[in-house]
């Protein structure tokens, strides 16, 4: 519950963050907008101050051609001038309306152009005389202070555009700094909000697995254990007395005593099914046991129409009835045995499943043991990145994070496939093209940790795309490289790895592999110049649980192998191994090229 209030609050506050920089993005966006009229507007004045100048220089430029020529030709750019002046002149009070020092530069540039276009329109008008030239020494003065006037104003206008150009830009740093701010905040929080949901996350998997696993374990133990096992549930009257018990539970070598099928006893009634139970003392007794809660034992003859011979039998309670485990000692009753003979059967029977449940909880615990490197690779970069880059995220923290994650993700994929190894010779295997090489590449780099503390030196020749199970060839081969690593007894920078691969003919291969000699296969082979191994337990190294030395010499599962060997069959190949003691071991694998 507090992880929950923990998240929620991250998130909320994360929310608010976003929310308040959305609206500063909206209102930056606005002033922004704003601004940049201011900015058009100033461009926008100081054009019809340039335009009204230009068209007054073309104005003027028509009537001297045609003063001088009589020419109408030249009266063209006045003709085309002359309204535009007007309307340029028009417009620019409006324009500076804002600013009331330039309305007053403005008024008094009407009146200038007015001015100069009075003496261009009589300079048209009036036929060549003595006057023109008076005229056009006017025009010129005219057009002199216009120009001086047009250009004090264009000088006005170039230093509020400078002004408003800086407001812009320094409203925009400013609200982007804050914007920036708020988002790392907004990010500090949903990463916070993330570590949380993770953290719960990883923990409801591992209950999950860990329930799974205890679930499969304990499937297991039913169907295989040479004891007879059966659970009974109490029926009850309304008054809270046990009436009858019906079957919650049979495994295999109960149905088979019983003469039924698998599931065939389930929900069904114990009085219907063998009413002998009524007066052979079985029912009192899972009467008594599920009543008193204490356990009981017996040896008892069952004679009915389906069943004949001696039984010992162990009940339990468990819930609101009864567990029942029973060994068929008949044939010790029959053969008349000692007491002796009798006790060391039983005993033998005993101890025989005591080591089939300590080989199955052995297999739990190294089962679960082993799956919890991929977590500890997380934990270990986890704590590099907040030991040494808490109050800053750079490159190098990046990429830390970056390996946390795909271990994180190859580590959900590893825990799936390990748990369902006894079902990978049933389970459809998805095919698809599958790079060794960056599978390798993918490999080495989940081992730097263990390949920098080795110093072994690891070499990769050119490895071909295959068609699999990426998931499972990627098991293969990390079983593989971390195994050719871990028995490479060397000094520093002499132990050596190689993988490498060649193509190989269906007939070259030896004929002891129930391979198809018409095909062609590639051929990946991983060495190493380590302890190596003596081939006359070749075969046995591929079993599960199979081990060369102790747990102390070398760590492990003794599973490693055996998963390698189920993978390669998967995909209709072969895997062997040439080695000799003390001259390192070479694996070899053959897969289908196609």
């Amino acid at each position: 519950m507090k992880a929950r209030i923990r998240i929620d609050i991250s998130v909320i506050i994360a929310g608010f963050l976003l929310l308040i920089g959305l609206f500063l993005l909206v209102y930056q966006q606005v002033r922004q907008e704003e601004d940049n009229q201011w900015v058009v507007h100033t461009y926008q004045v100081i054009d019809r101050l340039k335009a009204v100048e230009a068209l007054l220089v073309d104005a003027e430029t028509g009537a001297r051609g045609y003063a001088a020529t009589q020419d109408s030709v030249f009266l063209e750019p006045y003709r085309q001038a002359r309204p535009r002046i007007d309307s340029n002149l028009e417009a620019l009070p409006k324009l500076v309306a804002d600013n009331p020092a330039q309305q007053r530069r403005a008024r008094q540039l009407n009146k200038l152009a007015k001015a100069k276009v009075a003496i261009v329109d009589q300079l048209i008008r009036n036929t060549p005389s003595p006057e023109s030239n008076s005229l056009l020494k006017q025009g010129k003065q005219r057009m002199d202070a216009v120009r001086r006037h047009v250009t004090a104003m264009i000088a006005v206008e170039q230093a509020l555009l400078k002004t408003r150009q800086q407001r812009v830009q320094a409203v925009n740093q400013y609200t982007m700094v804050l914007i920036g701010l708020l988002l790392l905040l907004a990010l500090l929080a949903f990463r916070q909000a993330y570590g949380i949901i993770r953290k719960e996350l990883t923990g409801r998997l591992q209950a999950q697995v860990a329930a799974r696993q205890s679930a499969e374990l304990l499937q297991t133990i039913i169907h295989n254990v040479p004891t007879g096992l059966v659970l009974y549930e109490a029926v009850r009257d309304p008054a809270g007395e046990v009436i009858d018990f019906i079957y919650a539970l049979s495994n295999p070598v109960n149905d088979q005593v019983a003469g039924r099928q698998a599931g065939e006893l389930l929900q069904v009634s114990l009085l219907t099914h063998s009413p002998v139970t009524r007066t052979n003392g079985v029912f009192d007794d899972l009467v008594q046991v599920v009543d008193s809660g204490q356990p009981l034992s017996r040896i008892r003859r069952f004679q009915s129409d389906r069943v004949q011979g001696w039984f010992d039998s162990r009940y339990v309670k468990q819930g609101d009835g009864v567990l029942v485990s029973f060994l068929d000692v008949t044939a010790l009753k029959e053969a008349e045995l000692t007491q002796q003979q009798q006790a060391q059967a039983l005993q033998s029977a005993n101890e025989e499943l005591q080591r089939s449940n300590a080989s199955l909880q052995s297999f739990a615990f190294i089962a679960s043991h082993d799956l919890q490197e991929p977590l500890r690779k997380i934990e270990s970069f986890g704590n590099l990145l907040v030991g040494q880059y808490a109050n800053e995220l750079d490159e190098k923290a990046a990429d830390y994070l970056r390996r946390m994650q795909a271990a994180a993700r190859r580590m959900s994929h590893l825990i799936r496939d390990l748990l369902n190894y006894s079902r990978l010779s049933s389970a459809p295997t998805v095919f698809a093209p599958v790079s060794m090489s960056l599978l390798v590449e993918e490999i080495l780099d989940d081992l730097e940790t263990t390949i920098s503390r080795s110093g072994a030196q690891i070499t990769v020749g050119e490895l071909p795309i295959l068609p699999g199970d990426a998931t499972q060839l990627r098991q293969l081969m990390q079983n593989l490289v971390s195994n050719a690593i871990k028995f490479s007894q060397k000094p520093a920078g002499m132990a050596q790895v190689a993988i490498n691969s060649r193509h190989v003919a269906g007939a070259d291969i030896p004929a002891l592999v129930p391979l198809s000699t018409e095909s062609v296969y590639w051929e990946i082979r991983v060495s190493d110049n380590g302890i190596g191994f003596d081939e006359q337990y070749l075969d046995q190294i591929f079993e599960v649980f199979q081990r060369l030395h102790t747990k102390q010499q070398f760590s492990g599962s003794g599973i490693g192998l055996a998963i390698c060997k189920r993978v390669v069959e998967n995909h209709g190949g072969w895997i062997t191994a040439d080695s000799q003691l003390g001259q390192g071991a070479t694996f070899r694998v053959y897969l289908p090229a196609a």
